[in-house]
């Protein structure tokens, strides 16, 4: 446990408090907690937030959603934590944090495969699924390469017939922030977890 505890400390030294006090609350409780869930959930504060009793279906899911985490502190996740579950269903959303901080179209789609990759060796019975990157309206300078890491993950998808990208059906830009975003213009409401779980809900009862 202090090797964990060591390892999150020196990769997540430079992130806020709130980061890296939820990556050793995680590694704790996966080492010692042992949790039983059926599935895994892993991302953004997208993820942190979403009440999966009450929007995913497919059995039971265990959060392991970071606020305003980049893909780099998820890989680091998969790396080192000792979660022993072997999950049915793991759900990924990722990559508008880092896109929002300026990392690059390529930089953020290169550090997502390596995400991916890294959950298909250790979970290689596990179905994978991506939600693609939401049109959030406080950041509708980086629509364009939101689109444009989803379609690189698309293309990802497209031949690892374990992985799955989501795609869900925004409405238009101007009716965004009422509907389906709250007042931040970044985080979901009720409406907007409803898609943003539809197709997952969908295809993982296949």
């Amino acid at each position: 446990m202090l090797v964990i505890a060591g390892t999150f400390h020196f990769t997540f030294n430079k992130l806020n408090h709130e980061a890296l006090i939820t990556q050793l609350k995680y590694a704790y409780d996966d080492a010692w907690a042992k949790p039983t869930s059926q599935n895994l959930l892993l991302g953004s504060s997208s993820i942190k937030r979403l009440n999966a009793k009450k929007f995913l279906q497919c059995g039971d899911w265990i959060n392991r959603g970071i606020g305003a985490a980049t893909i780099p502190m998820l890989i680091n996740y998969l790396k080192y934590s000792p979660l022993s579950i072997s999950p049915k269903h793991i759900l990924f959303y990722a990559g508008e944090n880092d896109i929002a901080k300026g990392n690059s179209v390529k930089q953020t789609f290169t550090n997502y495969k390596e995400l991916l990759n890294i959950a298909l060796r250790h979970f290689p019975s596990s179905e994978i699924h991506i939600i693609a990157i939401k049109p959030s309206p406080s950041r509708s300078k980086a629509w364009l390469s939101f689109e444009a890491v989803n379609e690189e993950l698309w293309q990802f998808a497209q031949i690892r017939p374990k992985v799955h990208l989501h795609a869900p059906r925004w409405q238009s830009a101007k009716h965004l922030g009422s509907s389906a975003f709250l007042s931040d213009g970044v985080h979901l409401s009720e409406t907007g977890y409803k898609i943003f779980t539809r197709e997952v809900n969908q295809t993982c009862h296949q």
